[in-house]
């Protein structure tokens, strides 16, 4: 029984260390995160961003996705420096996440300029379009090496 167990804790950890390409998951038994997702700012302005699974019935509520100044102080997880990128890392890994949470297979991501949240409400930051939204399949987010690019 023992050598059994011994075999079996050998197999785990031999099948948790093989090496994956950069396309693949990298969650593993031992890591179960994912931080493939990556956004660039290539602007001299600080951002955020915001993940809707919702798409395209998230539209009429997009107003719901804006950040207030505040939750971008208190919580600067999803804020992006000038010149800079920021991973966002998930628990599980993509592929199934857009199999499970994602109906529509788009994912739409919402980039708000964080000075423009300093001054203005959700409903008219929405309604003069001072945001950026992006949507991407599952191959596209792999096409463009998991890379979303602002602006």
């Amino acid at each position: 029984m023992r050598i059994l167990f011994l075999v079996s804790i050998v197999c785990l950890l031999v099948a948790s260390s093989c090496k994956r390409n950069k396309e693949e998951c990298p969650a593993t038994f031992f890591n179960k995160s994912d931080d493939r997702l990556t956004i660039v700012n290539n602007s001299s302005d600080r951002i955020t961003f915001r993940l809707s699974h919702e798409y395209p019935n998230d539209s009429l509520v997009l107003d719901s996705y804006v950040p207030n100044e505040q939750i971008t102080s208190v919580n600067p997880a999803k804020n992006v420096d000038p010149n800079s990128n920021k991973k966002y890392t998930i628990t599980g890994c993509w592929e199934s996440t857009f199999l499970s949470q994602i109906p529509s297979g788009k994912l739409r991501i919402l980039i708000f300029n964080i000075d423009s949240l300093k001054v203005y409400p959700a409903a008219e930051i929405i309604n003069r379009g001072l945001y950026k939204s992006y949507l991407y399949t599952l191959d596209e987010l792999k096409a463009n090496g998991w890379q979303v690019v602002y602006p």
